[in-house]
């Protein structure tokens, strides 16, 4: 039978829970979905793999391709406006407290 909480001993319980419950600390560094399926792996003994999902990735690619292409666009049509330090500036600011506000309420 495997050891899980509800079938130890109330006394064993907090060195049950020492073993077999990970503390995220800085030591750890970014917590990833790799990470967690290894510690996951280890203590319930299965091999468990990770397998991004190719429609998010074509997704972020193709956004990615999309946003370049209209930028490349945006200088061949308007190259004194595109150069525009200030222009940069403001749009880097409203980006800044766009994804702010996006990271506080998602």
């Amino acid at each position: 039978m495997k050891t899980t909480l509800g079938n130890i001993k109330p006394e064993n319980k907090l060195r049950f829970l020492r073993d077999y419950i990970w503390k995220i600390s800085p030591s750890d560094g970014h917590v990833t979905v790799e990470k967690m399926l290894v510690f996951l792996n280890k203590r319930v003994e299965t091999a468990v793999e990770f397998k991004e999902d190719m429609n998010k990735v074509l997704y972020i690619f193709g956004g990615i391709v999309l946003i370049g292409i209209l930028v490349w666009g945006l200088f061949a049509c308007f190259p004194r406006v595109m150069l525009n330090t200030k222009l940069w500036f403001f749009c880097s600011m409203v980006f800044l407290i766009f994804f702010d506000f996006i990271k506080k309420f998602c």
